[in-house]
């Protein structure tokens, strides 16, 4: 008499947590993962009782030997997809209590040496959450140039960035947990945005801003602001286009941030200017390149539709050897 093995089958449901929180307005996912050794199970969702079948409903299956996963997806999400989801396999289901929450969101301006405020408020009474504000991936409190003009609401709702900067203007992300450090843990990531006109990096460094041989010259841009600038290289008045011989490439994932001018001869001396804009108003750095061994950088911000001009000037030696034919 040989003996056989009963076949065993075990279901699982992603998140963990019980229940499953989203955002009203954005994706509600649910993943359930089947391991069935006789490889003939099935599973399915259901709401309610009921198969899962609006248009907004999304279910993908993918099976590798003997686990099938199971993905819903509901996008958007709103009040009416709350609720009892059931990942339904035959030998085994497993039931999740579906909840919504909301979360207020509101962008500021970023004005220099005024307060910048960026709220992030979730609508939920659930006790076991809590907040933390991120730029770049990295904790505010993390960033040098930020930590020391933070201040928090009890709850880390809004940050407040005191004696702001242009360069304190981009993505900001609200980080909200539920359950934090525990296996039920859900994350969600809203993004603030702190609007702002372009600023030149390292203006008050105009040996930052080159780099040039006896036959080229690598002038740099490194322009920032949110919106993204957009970034436009003249020559006199005369606007640039990139080409072999005036050479443009991004500069911190900045399109057109630098322009390489190459074969340097008498011709190429003159003004050059690098003009970062974006609708908050725009920045400019000017380059002089004239008698051989001289450049001249000049910084001139114009604060978008203000009339007032700020130029910046510094005299640098770098060596330019031009050359006559």
């Amino acid at each position: 008499m040989t003996e056989h093995a009963l076949a065993t089958t075990s279901v699982s449901v992603k998140p963990l947590a019980d229940p499953v929180w989203y955002i009203q307005g954005r994706p509600l996912r649910l993943t359930c993962i089947v391991e069935d050794e006789e490889g003939t199970e099935t599973p399915n969702w259901l709401k309610e009782g009921f198969p899962v079948g609006l248009p907004k409903h999304e279910v993908s299956r993918h099976k590798n030997g003997s686990v099938t996963t199971l993905t819903l997806t509901i996008d958007p999400a709103g009040v009416d997809d709350l609720g009892l989801y059931s990942c339904q396999s035959g030998k085994a289901d497993i039931l999740k209590n579906v909840d919504m929450f909301s979360v207020f969101t509101k962008d500021s301006n970023v004005t220099e040496g005024y307060e910048t405020v960026l709220e992030c408020s979730p609508e939920s009474e659930y006790q076991l959450l809590t907040i933390a504000w991120l730029r770049d991936d990295v904790p505010l409190d993390k960033i040098p140039e930020l930590k020391d003009r933070l201040k928090y609401s009890e709850k880390n709702e809004t940050v407040s960035i005191s004696d702001s900067k242009l360069t304190d203007s981009g993505i900001y992300t609200c980080r909200i947990e539920m359950n934090g450090g525990s296996d039920m843990e859900q994350v969600f990531l809203e993004n603030i945005t702190a609007m702002g006109k372009p600023f030149i990096r390292d203006s008050e460094i105009p040996e930052k801003l080159q780099e040039v041989t006896n036959t080229s010259a690598l002038l740099k841009c490194p322009a920032g602001g949110q919106p993204p600038p957009q970034i436009f290289w003249l020559r006199g008045d005369e606007v640039l286009e990139s080409s072999p011989k005036f050479a443009m490439s991004s500069l911190d994932g900045v399109p057109s941030g630098q322009l390489n001018i190459v074969n340097l001869t008498v011709e190429d001396m003159g003004t050059y200017k690098c003009t970062a804009e974006n609708s908050r108003g725009k920045a400019t750095v000017k380059f002089e390149i004239g008698d051989p061994g001289n450049v001249n950088s000049a910084l001139t911000i114009s604060p978008g539709k203000a009339n007032s001009i700020i130029t910046l000037l510094s005299l640098i030696f770098v060596g330019i050897l031009a050359r006559e034919t």
